[in-house]
């Protein structure tokens, strides 16, 4: 287990034309952020056509980062489809 005594940023940046799409997905994001452990710090903004989730881990545990950055783009990426499936719907 890789354990640090610094800290570790992940910045992950999802870029479309639809600012709708993008405070959709942060919305989405959002609510899983609540109960974050006390080393980790995790902020999501919307910022002209990109929406940016920056990851900070002071002192920790680099598998508990890996982790959380693999959930968070799980649910980027359930969020999106999600989203996409329901737009074509409402066009047919």
């Amino acid at each position: 287990m890789a354990v640090f005594s610094s800290k570790v940023e992940v910045l992950i940046e999802v870029e479309s034309g639809d600012r709708r799409l993008l405070e959709a997905i942060r919305k989405a994001i959002v609510p899983d952020n609540i109960n974050v452990p006390s080393e980790m710090r995790i902020n999501c903004e919307t910022v002209g056509n990109t929406l940016k989730v920056s990851i900070e881990l002071h002192e920790g545990n680099l598998l508990r980062l890996r982790n959380t950055v693999d959930e968070l783009l799980e649910q980027i990426s359930i969020a999106v489809r999600a989203i996409k499936d329901s737009r074509e719907g409402q066009k047919q």
